[in-house]
């Protein structure tokens, strides 16, 4: 990720799915106005927890655009549980984000998209919302990310946690490079993690549309989902070349031995590097994502990974591949 694109996103952002319904303008820069209009009413009810805010919620909901049917699910579920006890669950525990995760999660209606807006809405200086595009796009960059399975609490919240530690990461190499947060108040020139996931959300908006304006972002994707190469990698015009196997075009129909056995797995534990280079052809990719973990292949955190396929290829050993 080039955070020096990051004003740029935070700039475009643009969300307006329901806004003129409820009489808003859409969400852009710089007034963002529903936007900083539910952030100052959670902050009042931050301070003031003893108020039982269901239209806040009920709006928040609206806003982020009511997916999957969340607003029927919540409003069906009022009359079962005391709404004011789960929210006080959630302010308890804001300062810890996997705590906060739960408890957002438990309100009934609430999958993670819904449940990080409201810790986002809560407390933006510390959250930023998780939703599914932001998700696909960072998917396909592999960033430091788990894979999340909705349903799963347990993955849910190590998804939400890995994504709150690289907003983190995110804010800290934008102060490091001296990068504003563009604001027409100077006070609120400072990066929140909120902030940083609506530049990301727009990011992810280009880049799940594959219309990225940056070709350096693209760039430094690759560059985080490849392992270090080896020098001399360049193709020099001769198909893909992986520096360990050679040029693929020079070894289609080679007599040559192209098995190679690995150093674990016993005598049996090889493969064919035309078939692997075959399978790197048809993903796309010109370069091979490692992804060796310890760990069952049914959680495998990189199902596209050299160590899933190996893991396929030899039954026998499908838990663990050391690394």
């Amino acid at each position: 990720m080039d955070v020096g694109q990051l004003p740029t996103y935070y700039k475009a952002y643009s969300w307006s799915d329901k806004h003129s319904l409820f009489g808003h303008p859409p969400d852009t820069y710089p007034a963002f106005e529903w936007i900083r209009s539910l952030e100052r009413r959670f902050l009042w009810y931050r301070q003031n927890p003893g108020a039982a805010p269901l239209y806040l919620v009920r709006e928040m909901i609206q806003w982020a655009g009511s997916q999957n049917g969340v607003l029927e699910k919540f409003d069906d579920a009022l009359g079962s549980y005391c709404l004011t006890t789960a929210l006080t669950a959630v302010l308890e525990r804001i300062e810890e984000p996997r705590a906060a995760i739960e408890a957002a999660l438990r309100i009934p209606g609430f999958g993670l998209t819904c449940a990080s807006k409201l810790l986002r809405f809560v407390q933006p200086e510390r959250y930023g919302a998780l939703d599914r595009r932001i998700r696909t796009a960072l998917s396909r960059l592999q960033p430091p990310l788990p894979n999340i399975y909705d349903g799963n609490t347990r993955s849910m919240v190590q998804g939400y946690c890995a994504f709150i530690d690289y907003l983190a990461g995110l804010r800290e190499a934008l102060e490091a490079g001296g990068i504003a947060l563009p604001a027409e108040d100077e006070a609120q020139a400072l990066w929140r993690p909120a902030e940083i996931e609506m530049a990301l959300f727009q990011w992810a908006s280009t880049e799940n549309d594959g219309t990225l304006s940056n070709p350096a972002l693209q760039a430094t994707a690759q560059e985080r989902a490849a392992p270090e190469r080896p020098s001399g990698s360049a193709d020099g015009g001769a198909g893909l070349n992986f520096p360990w196997i050679g040029p693929v075009d020079r070894m289609q129909g080679a007599t040559m031995n192209t098995s190679i056995t690995l150093p674990f797995g016993g005598s049996e534990a090889k493969f064919d590097v035309v078939k692997l280079v075959e399978h790197i052809k048809d993903s796309g990719r010109d370069y091979i994502i490692q992804g060796q973990i310890n760990c069952a292949l049914s959680v495998h955190r990189k199902p596209r990974s050299l160590d899933v396929w190996l893991r396929c290829v030899f039954r026998a050993m499908p838990i663990t591949v050391p690394g």
